[in-house]
């Protein structure tokens, strides 16, 4: 297919950095493999001196295909990699470079000695350590996200030892002002005067300008933001409800053995201090014997390249044209490794991703990769708008809900995102349910106020096909259906609506995937299918629901 004219534009612009918002069937892997077929038609640059990076091993199989069909075996030779294989290949390009390390990588560890090294400094915690009993791999995964957010030990010490600092002093008056309310049922208005409203000013002495670490908030900063955005979401609303100040109240409070109120955080920070302590030692034992595991080869690459300054330029002046997939998943560390390999003047560098997805969380740390990006670099942007997977019944509805995720690059910088359909849909999938309303409103028995069943036990009616017998889009977007309870659980618990946004967008595309390769009517799984339109219209107008979006006229 060739390149339409924002396609085209991205891939011969060659005059420095580049943002490409790219939405889902928006031609992203094309662009990219254009772009490494262009610069080596239109340059006198060797293969080996442009650099891909995606996530998965896949992604960078699937870029190595489609590059082969298109320039053959120089294919082979253009530098294709995910992030961590990058980080690994420095320090092996390292380790044949310098003649002094201050630190010797010899070798990664597997997940079995991992876990072998973490339950040796587990056991050898008091009897009376919060962690001593903790999973293990729940300890190894928070590392892990933890060194991707750029956290020391040290850092998790200093937010640990703040938290509780500010909670002995803020959750005495918090919870004075709870403990008075205790056993009361107030409308939202007595709830405001007589709760919430103190509140918020308690919160408000407590807020600090200034981050921890880095950009990880004191927890009054992130109360406080919570708070305020579900007031100011219920004051704007016809008959507010008190509904979702309880929620936070029983999201960030607890009673202890006294019966009165206490912030949930006490233990949340205690793990936090001994995860300080074991990660601590985790890391001794990893630099002494010379290893390094999965997250150290990014963080490890990158101090290298801070210390080095003539393998950084020999990196930079290697890596000539760089070329990012998914920027939106990228998290500090694989963006800083980023930045470092072009630390000079007007670099070319393209960062294609969603940026509706765009945010990387830890401990109340928000970083938006686009929006970082464009300060970093102040890029030129482009945004691709034509779409040639979904329809515009699809395209419609999944702007519909993008534009309730809370933080979006395009939204911050007033860029429009509206996506033009290539594609006809078929027909509406409401006429696939018998006696579904054509206005797209449900049977309203299954969406009663306060009722949690949608008419739907997931479990045991949504179809299941062994492997090979359904259409993967068939399978995957059973897979999403089958996950709605949870994330809906997840959404209400975190009082965060964007993920269910979020779920509500993703499941809407996987479900354009599966109409288009899967017929319903007259298909030997008619039945099954005619059930998987009905629980897909369910979800998606009970989650529509929820986030107070009008049901579109076509879905």
């Amino acid at each position: 297919m060739p390149l339409n004219k924002l396609q085209k534009e991205a891939v011969e612009y060659l005059s420095g950095p580049l943002l490409v918002i790219a939405g889902p069937g928006t031609g992203k892997t094309q662009l990219l493999s254009s772009k490494v077929e262009y610069i080596l038609k239109n340059t006198d640059t060797n293969p080996e001196n442009i650099l891909c990076l995606t996530f998965t091993e896949s992604g960078a199989q699937n870029m190595r295909d489609r590059l082969s069909s298109m320039i053959g075996r120089a294919a082979a030779k253009v530098q294709i990699h995910t992030y961590h294989a990058l980080g690994s290949d420095i320090l092996v390009q390292y380790r044949n470079y310098a003649t002094e390390f201050v630190r010797v990588l010899d070798s990664p560890i597997d997940e079995i000695l991992q876990y072998k090294i973490i339950k040796e400094i587990q056991d050898e915690l008091p009897a009376t350590d919060i962690l001593r009993g903790d999973s293990i791999a729940d300890i190894i995964d928070t590392i892990a996200s933890a060194k991707s957010a750029r956290l020391t030990s040290a850092d998790l010490e200093k937010i640990a030892d703040s938290n509780m600092e500010a909670t002995q002093e803020m959750g005495a008056e918090l919870s004075e002002i709870l403990n008075q309310a205790s056993g009361k049922s107030l409308r939202f208005p007595a709830a405001m005067e007589q709760v919430y409203g103190p509140i918020l000013e308690v919160l408000a002495k407590y807020v600090s300008k200034e981050p921890i670490v880095k950009n990880v908030e004191s927890e009054a900063n992130v109360y406080l933001f919570e708070l305020n955005q579900i007031v100011a979401e219920e004051e704007a609303k016809e008959r507010p409800s008190s509904s979702p100040l309880s929620r936070w109240k029983d999201k960030r409070f607890e009673k202890d053995e006294n019966g009165d109120y206490r912030l949930k955080n006490v233990v949340a920070n205690k793990k936090l201090k001994s995860l300080a302590f074991v990660m601590k030692k985790y890391d001794e034992y990893l630099e002494k014997e010379g290893l390094f595991d999965f997250s150290d080869m990014i963080e490890e690459a990158i101090n290298i390249l801070k210390r080095d300054n003539g393998f950084l330029a020999t990196l930079s002046e290697r890596y000539q044209y760089i070329l990012l997939d998914e920027f939106q998943d990228t998290n500090p560390s694989q963006a800083e490794l980023i930045y470092l390999l072009t630390n000079y003047e007007n670099p070319v560098v393209m960062a294609v991703g969603d940026d509706d997805q765009a945010i990387f969380e830890f401990q109340g740390a928000n970083a938006s990769n686009f929006v970082d990006f464009q300060n970093h670099y102040n890029a030129k942007v482009i945004v691709l708008k034509e779409n040639y997977r979904s329809t515009a019944e699809i395209l419609k509805f999944s702007r519909c809900v993008a534009d309730q995720l809370e933080s979006s690059f395009a939204k911050a910088q007033g860029i429009d995102k509206n996506l033009v359909a290539h594609r006809q849909q078929a027909g509406d999938p409401r006429r696939a349910v018998e006696g579904w309303p054509e206005n797209g409103v449900p049977p309203e028995e299954a969406f009663s106020e306060g009722k949690s069943s949608l008419g739907v036990n997931f479990r045991d009616r949504t179809p299941k096909h062994p492997c090979g017998t359904s259409h993967f889009a068939e399978l995957n977007l059973i897979k999403k259906l089958s996950s709605y309870e949870s994330a809906l659980a997840e959404a209400t618990n975190d009082l965060a609506p964007h993920k269910l946004a979020t779920y509500l967008y993703e499941t809407a595309q996987e479900f354009s995937r599966f109409y288009e390769n899967c017929p319903v009517a007259g298909s030997e799984n008619e039945a099954e299918r005619r059930l998987i339109v009905e629980t897909y219209l369910k979800i998606i107008t009970h989650g529509l629901n929820i986030l107070g979006i009008a049901v579109p006229e076509r879905m």
